[in-house]
């Protein structure tokens, strides 16, 4: 049989998540907030380990059983909305509702950094691949470069979106960056210049929906919620219950995934960048595609209640990390 064939067979044999196919681990906190961000990582020599942010703090979880590995981090006043870990250093930002951007060596438990760089909620923050910028996006409706390790507080500002810019996300090579909004739009920005590349990918202003209001085909009709590159193209997810395959040369959309019956929360690619996974959210589903086709995988994998986030490890193809609105976080060590 064809290798997509036996993926499909793989995933099918996986359709509930439970104690018995996942490690989960459950926040102390008496006030559990709706959403969980996840985020896979290594510093130095170290294991790899999940960061996992709940309330005001980051948690550390070991890679094979989901206990701390390490200093807690808090140093945020409200809500954490975002973490992610730099590749190239290891060290973690977080940004959230209290338009505070953190650096943090998780190593060392040290604060690196703290700044403001947004005047409203920063929802998304992302390293560059070398390690020297971090990405955000703010409800502001802009995107900020910041030089993490700059004296002053100044920052490149990339102005377009009309709406909260809800995610950010680097090219491997560090000179674009991809943003999605509640605006519907995706945008491509380069770097050194400060400026859009082409057009927006279609998409809608929520004040003047029902005003040109445009077909599905065209583009987001709701907030997209994650973005990501993959080779010369871009993936992008959202509300409106679809997933979108954009030309990175041309901007225009090149595959519509609908599967989905709710809004898709967020996306993770797999390592070797075959595979990836969706979280249907209200849905209480996770989708598995295969890039080679865009065709879903199988069956879904099945939850009691909204899974808000998923995160495959980077160093290894069998491990998902998955969060739900109860603020559990589960790992699924079997998905291949």
């Amino acid at each position: 049989c064809s290798e997509g064939n036996g993926l499909k067979r793989r995933y099918m044999q996986q359709n509930r998540i439970s104690e018995q196919n996942s490690i989960q681990y459950r926040f102390p906190e008496r006030d559990l907030p709706t959403s969980v961000p996840l985020c896979w990582g290594t510093q130095g020599s170290s294991e790899e380990f999940l960061a996992a942010a709940c309330g005001t703090a980051v948690h550390f979880l070991g890679k094979n059983d989901l206990t701390e590995v390490g200093e807690r981090f808090s140093r945020h006043a409200a809500q954490i909305l975002t973490v992610d870990i730099c590749p190239s250093n290891g060290l973690v930002c977080t940004s959230g509702k209290d338009k505070k951007l953190c650096v943090y060596d998780s190593k060392k438990a040290q604060l690196v950094k703290m700044v403001y760089p947004h005047l409203h909620w920063i929802a998304s923050a992302a390293w560059s691949p070398n390690g020297h910028l971090i990405a955000t996006g703010s409800y502001d409706n802009t995107i900020k470069v910041n030089d993490w390790k700059a004296i002053s507080q100044e920052s490149k500002c990339l102005v377009g979106h009309t709406d909260y810019v809800t995610a950010v996300k680097w090219r491997e090579d560090g000179s674009v960056i991809v943003s999605g909004s509640r605006d519907g739009t995706v945008r491509l920005w380069d770097v050194h210049k400060g400026e859009a590349i082409h057009h927006p990918f279609l998409g809608y202003n929520p004040c003047n929906a029902g005003i040109g209001y445009q077909d599905i085909s065209d583009g987001h009709t709701h907030t997209v919620t994650t973005v990501t590159f993959q080779e010369d193209m871009v993936v992008s997810c959202s509300l409106d219950k679809t997933i979108r395959v954009w030309d990175v040369k041309s901007g225009n959309q090149v595959k519509l995934l609908t599967a989905h019956k709710g809004p898709v929360e967020s996306l993770s690619f797999r390592a070797d960048g075959n595979v990836f996974a969706t979280a249907g959210g209200i849905e209480k589903k996770i989708l598995f595609w295969d890039v080679r086709t865009w065709q879903q995988l199988g069956h879904s994998l099945l939850h009691s209640v909204s899974v808000r986030n998923v995160s495959w490890s980077r160093s290894e193809l069998k491990k998902l990390a998955v969060s739900d609105v109860n603020g559990h976080v589960f790992l699924l060590e079997s998905v291949e």
